[in-house]
């Protein structure tokens, strides 16, 4: 019983890192998206597209082996490059929920009751 309360904690851990770190990311994204400068809506739109578009293992595993032999300032435990992993592609998924929110708030609530057919 202690080996899985500690897989738990570990587990719960990386969640709240990696929920934490990726929000983070993803509003920078969302901001950058819709920023009126070009080469920063370049540079999101690739980054989106790029993470979204493969699969989450990819990531993880360069993250904890190809990252290292750059260095020894990218070795990493294999917490850090969990998280590093999970929050560069989830963070991907955040921006667009994100940029999306910022965009449907802007038009205030009007449109979507009309969708919803609640308006008089």
């Amino acid at each position: 019983f202690p080996d899985i309360l500690e897989g738990f904690t570990l587990t719960v851990s990386l969640f709240l890192w990696t929920l934490l770190l990726s929000t983070l990311l993803g509003l920078v994204l969302a901001l950058m998206r819709l920023s009126p400068i070009p080469p920063l809506r370049w540079v999101s739109s690739v980054y989106g597209w790029l993470l979204r578009g493969i699969p989450l293992l990819l990531p993880l595993f360069y993250v904890f082996f190809p990252l290292p032999a750059l260095g020894d300032f990218f070795i990493l435990s294999p917490f850090l490059s969990a998280a590093l992993g999970l929050t560069l592609w989830t963070s991907s998924y955040q921006s667009v929920a994100i940029r999306s929110g910022f965009i449907s708030a802007a038009s205030g609530p009007y449109p979507p009751s009309v969708a919803l057919g609640l308006v008089h």
